[in-house]
């Protein structure tokens, strides 16, 4: 499993799927931008690589390198709710 950094919203791990254009093309001049470096030390690393491999389960992974935003509450409601319940969850934040 991986970790991804967003700069606003700190760790994620979930990429569900890609699309592929295959007529879509980058101009010949394209330069990607490079990314900014979220996690500076190597104790910052072995540290998010701690928390997202032993205590995925209570989110602290999402605060590496300090994000701006966080989650919601209902974010990490839904986010730590297994898929198979989580229409029943659905349903029960449009009953309520």
């Amino acid at each position: 499993m991986g970790l991804a950094l967003h700069a606003k919203y700190g760790g994620h791990f979930s990429f569900r799927g890609v699309i592929i254009f295959p007529d879509t093309h980058l101009p010949p001049d394209f330069k990607e931008a490079k990314a900014e470096k979220t996690l500076k030390s190597e104790e910052e690393i072995a540290n998010a690589v701690e928390l997202i491999n032993v205590h995925w389960r209570d989110n602290r992974y999402r605060d590496c390198g300090n994000p701006i935003a966080r989650y919601s509450d209902l974010q990490l409601e839904y986010f730590n709710t297994l898929p198979r319940h989580r229409w029943k969850l659905l349903a029960k934040w449009f009953q309520d």
